[in-house]
């Protein structure tokens, strides 16, 4: 709505002008009906005399038209020539010519209307005059009718002498009538004037004291009070100074009691009027911006209060703008910069809102505002220790979570949603059990449930759980723990969770290596026994071979020592695998060593297996024992021909391959470096993942009893990890299996072997030779044999007889003793204390070895001497022959 201003015209003038415009129109009015009306009567009167003159034209010209005598007819007409309306007179014959005519300079001519016996007088009315036409009978009747009497009684003529024609003009009505308006208008407004000037007069009496009211409201709007007003007139006007006053000293009061206000207030407030112009401001606004309020009053609020957004240093719309037209509060967001008139930068937070009236009309608006610097600032410090501690959170191994006492996820760092591919969308505000990684399994979601719902009845609480991750399964360490207020109430928990793969890995390679080495003992002692009873069947049954002819029986006895030695393989077999570090170590080629294998694998697998071979040229060389490499391959090949009962391919690959940081070391458990990698695969059944779990198991099998000793690939794992390698399986099932060995490089440059010539006579010799041995049946074998070879021999059952033996008889030169035995001092302590006592003494052992042996005595120095059990004649003649010619 728009309020018109006067700003030239006070109340005076104003009801002045009003009365002046009245008067005028009713003197107007006045006049033009008062000539109005002259006119129409002058104009009735006129016309009637026309009528009567027309009429006395007519009956004057019956006796000029009857003689036609012009004379006569212009005598009549300058009868009417005194009358200055008629501006034309004429007297016309029948025959249509005009007997007398006068024509007034001033007519206006108009044609006459024709007039007949049937209608002898008519009329025509311009707005210039009248035109009168009349006609002119004559009756013969003796004379005894008159004209008169035949125009006014319509009687028929005998004949028609003529017309007559006379226009009247209103120029002289129109004249009148304008001299009348002029003269009432004249009078009207000499009466409008003095009544004007009366009432200005009495105006100016009681208009003077409100406009001097109205001077001091203007200033008092503009803030400017008078201390008193004192304004004269009638009562009226005495009683209104007098409510003015006590107005203006009730709006001091209340601008007083405002600007205390104000000033007290800590915010900065500014106020504009409608057009967003300062009306005021508290000190606490003056100071931020830099403006006094003598300075900015009635300056746009723009002018003084620049904002910028803090983060884009980009100029921020000013809220003048919306707040006025919208009429709707408006806060800033907190990110904004005051920038002072001086240039100083205040962080600040505000909100504007409109000043309404009772009919919600906008009055101007209102700009609260404060200072908060101090609190941006540290709101900034405390942002950037929390993106510290997050990046910190985030650099850290470990997961760390934050969650609510009833279980819901309110912080976690990023280390776990990479590893898991998760963001925090995804787990925020939901239970840390349900999450995916935990709610795959039953087992681990209810375990994380109940470690949580105990933290938060204050217990610590921890757990090895496995989350579920793409990669696989990821073994943690779940700890939780709560948060508690001043009250010991818990108010929050925190859950860690610190990467155990390895440990789990490492506990599980160490209860699989304990359970190898239980196994391993086991089958060490089994096989030690056993052999020492293999030892003297192979033994007697060479014996018995030497005093028998018979063919028949010679084909039993090879039978049997045939049977015997296979017995010896296996006993052998497990006696390799209770064995933690080869003896016999050799600088091998592995490529040179499947080529020695290649017709033993052939023969091996079905003739309807294709066998393929992909080596790699100059293959890096191993140490290892050459022997149990090939008892692996050969295992292997066993375990891949069972699983191609129909045909398929069997594929051998080797390559060299240089193992970082960067490969998954932990689950190939070994070390970066150089390594040999062979691959073996075949296209058979394939292995279920629950089979895999078990498959380098002792004893453990797939295969129908009789038809496996389960034995085969768990003597590989051992062989692989006793030289620090590495074995993985990959297999699917319908597909087939891949076996990758991961082998190191030797640093060692290859060795030639020195050939043995095969002597088919034993040595013999007569020295005095010591036999130790807890096995009464090895003990009597053993002298048997030494004895048919010229030697003479001593026999002890322990360690204790032995050394007795040798104190009692100087001549003995070699002790030939078991390594194990009963009483507390093995072969190697008898010979350590042996050579003790007699230097020139020399010494050869025997052993079915065990692990237990081999671990405590692992670097002695009689290992060269060393004489495997079961041992047959020909291998006991050489080695004693060999150790007595040192």
């Amino acid at each position: 709505m728009k309020t018109i201003k006067l700003h030239h015209f006070n109340f005076r003038h104003l009801i002045l002008g009003i009365t002046a415009f009245t008067i005028l129109t009713l003197t107007i009015l006045v006049s033009f009906i008062s000539s109005q009306v002259a006119y129409n009567e002058m104009s009735d009167t006129l016309y009637q005399q026309s009528v009567n003159f027309t009429h006395n034209l007519a009956r004057e010209s019956v006796a000029p038209l009857l003689f036609d005598s012009s004379n006569g007819a212009e005598d009549i007409i300058k009868t009417l020539l005194d009358l200055k309306q008629i501006t034309e007179a004429k007297i016309i014959q029948t025959s249509n010519k005009t007997l007398a005519q006068h024509t007034d300079k001033e007519h206006i001519s108009y044609t006459y209307p024709d007039v007949t016996t049937e209608k002898p007088f008519d009329v025509i009315e311009t707005d210039d005059g009248w035109y009168f036409s009349a006609i002119v009978l004559n009756k013969l009747d003796n004379g005894n009718l008159s004209t008169d009497f035949i125009l006014s009684n319509n009687i028929p003529l005998i004949r028609t002498l003529g017309f007559v024609n006379l226009g009247i003009s209103k120029s002289s009505i129109y004249a009148s009538q304008k001299n009348i308006f002029i003269r009432n208008f004249s009078i009207s407004s000499i009466i409008g004037i003095l009544l004007l000037l009366t009432m200005y007069q009495a105006l100016r009496t009681v208009t003077r004291p409100l406009e001097k009211l109205s001077a001091l409201m203007e200033q008092s709007q503009r803030g400017e009070y008078a201390e008193k007003t004192s304004v004269y007139g009638t009562k009226e006007i005495k009683e209104m100074s007098k409510a003015f006053n006590e107005m203006i000293k009730a709006i001091k009061n209340r601008e007083k009691n405002l600007a205390l206000t104000l000033d007290s207030i800590g915010d900065a407030v500014i106020a504009t009027d409608v057009n967003g112009k300062i009306s005021r401001m508290n000190p606490v606004a003056q100071k931020l911006t830099g403006w006094s309020l003598n300075e900015a009053k009635n300056l746009p609020l723009k002018n003084i209060f620049s904002i910028i957004d803090s983060n884009t240093r980009l100029e921020i719309e000013n809220p003048v703008e919306k707040v006025l037209s919208t009429g709707k509060t408006f806060c800033l967001n907190n990110h904004t910069t005051l920038i002072s008139r001086t240039g100083e930068e205040h962080q600040i937070a505000d909100s504007a809102a409109p000043i309404l009236d009772t009919n919600n009309t906008i009055l101007g608006m209102v700009l609260v505002f404060n200072d908060v610097t101090e609190e941006y600032n540290l709101r900034e410090k405390i942002k950037q220790q929390n993106q510290r501690l997050q990046n910190i959170f985030d650099d850290m191994k470990s997961m760390v979570a934050l969650l609510d006492i009833k279980g819901r996820l309110t912080f976690i760092n990023n280390t776990p949603l990479k590893l898991l591919n998760l963001k925090h969308e995804d787990v925020l505000g939901k239970n840390f059990w349900d999450l995916s990684f935990c709610n795959y399994n039953a087992q681990v979601q209810q375990q994380v449930k109940e470690d949580c719902l105990k933290a938060a009845q204050g217990e610590i609480t921890v757990s090895d759980i496995a989350l579920s991750t793409p990669d696989g399964l990821l073994w943690i360490e779940f700890s939780v723990h709560s948060v508690i207020n001043e009250n010991g109430e818990p108010i929050q928990l925190v859950a860690e969770g610190r990467d155990i793969n390895q440990r789990k890995t490492q506990e599980e390679a160490l209860r699989r290596s304990q359970k190898m080495d239980a196994i391993g003992q086991l089958a060490g002692g089994t096989a030690h026994d056993f052999n020492n009873q293999l030892g003297v069947v192979i033994g007697y049954l060479d014996i018995l071979k030497a005093t028998v002819n018979d063919e028949k029986q010679l084909n039993w006895i090879d039978k049997s020592t045939r049977a015997t030695l296979r017995s010896i393989d296996l006993t052998r077999q497990l006696l390799s695998f209770s064995r933690r570090k080869s003896t016999v170590n050799s600088v091998i080629d592995i490529n040179h060593t499947l080529k020695e294998l290649e017709t033993m694998i052939t023969r091996t697998v079905t003739p309807e297996v294709e066998v393929k071979y992909y080596l790699s040229e100059d293959l890096w060389l191993i140490d290892v024992d050459n022997g149990e490499l090939q008892d692996a391959i050969i295992n292997i090949i066993i375990n891949a021909r069972d699983v191609m009962p129909n045909g398929g391919k069997l594929t051998f690959e080797t390559e060299n391959v240089t193992l970082d940081k960067t490969d998954n070391l932990k689950k190939l458990n070994i070390s970066a470096g150089d390594y040999i990698q062979v691959l073996i695969s075949d296209t058979g059944f394939g292995i279920d993942k629950k089979t895999l779990e078990h498959i380098f198991e002792p004893f453990f099998t797939t295969k129908p009893e009789g038809k496996g000793t389960g034995l085969g690939l768990a003597m590989v794992y051992s062989f692989v990890n006793r030289f620090n390698g590495s074995i993985r399986f990959y297999s699917e099932l319908g597909i087939g299996t891949t076996i990758r060995i991961y082998l190191p490089r030797s640093k060692s440059s290859p060795q030639t072997n020195a050939t043995k010539e095969d002597n088919p006579i034993l040595p013999r010799g007569n020295e005095h030779v010591l036999i130790v041995d807890d096995e009464v049946d090895l003990l009597e074998l053993a002298s048997d044999y030494l004895i048919d070879l010229g030697y003479q021999t001593y026999k002890a059952e322990n360690a204790k007889e032995a050394l007795k033996i040798l104190e009692e008889n100087n001549s003995i030169d070699l002790l030939f003793s078991d390594v194990v035995m009963p009483g507390g001092m093995s072969g190697y302590d008898l010979a350590d204390k042996a050579n003790f006592l007699f230097p020139n003494l020399k010494v050869l052992l025997a052993s079915g070895f065990t692990a237990k042996a081999r671990t405590k005595f692992e670097s002695h120095l009689l290992d060269k001497n060393l004489l495997r059990k079961p041992y047959r004649k020909s291998e006991l003649a050489k080695q004693i022959r060999l150790v007595l010619d040192e």
